[in-house]
């Protein structure tokens, strides 16, 4: 970004001037996006900058719960390897806590039927 007071080149993430300390970014307070010195509307949000209310266009783009439809649609997905080495911990944890996958739901006729054959099964009956 290029200091309109000293014509210094700064890095994109400086909100002021590295030369002249010159404020040159306004980052937006909705979303935090970096924008240029002396733009109206944020470039991340569409808000406009220097409020926290959002604008009209904003607040279509928000779904009942005030999340952004457009974050909703972004994968936050993790690379194969890392998804797997956590499956592999969640198997294992759930392992060592006594359960078991796979559970067959049985039906009240089925543990009638088990209780039933165990009272028969006991010595001394």
């Amino acid at each position: 970004m290029i200091c309109e007071n000293c014509n210094h080149s700064n890095r994109d993430i400086r909100i002021f001037c590295g030369q002249c300390g010159h404020k040159i970014a306004s980052p937006c307070l909705r979303c935090h996006f970096i924008n240029a010195d002396g733009e109206n509307y944020c470039g991340g949000c569409g808000g406009l900058i220097g409020t926290q209310e959002p604008t009209a266009e904003t607040h279509s783009s928000l779904d009942r719960s005030g999340t952004s439809l457009h974050s909703a649609k972004k994968s936050t997905s993790l690379p194969q390897g890392v998804m797997d080495e956590l499956l592999m911990i969640q198997k294992e944890t759930l392992l060592k806590a006594g359960v078991q996958e796979d559970k067959k739901q049985l039906s009240q006729e089925e543990i009638e039927k088990l209780i039933h054959k165990e009272d028969h099964s006991e010595p001394g009956s």
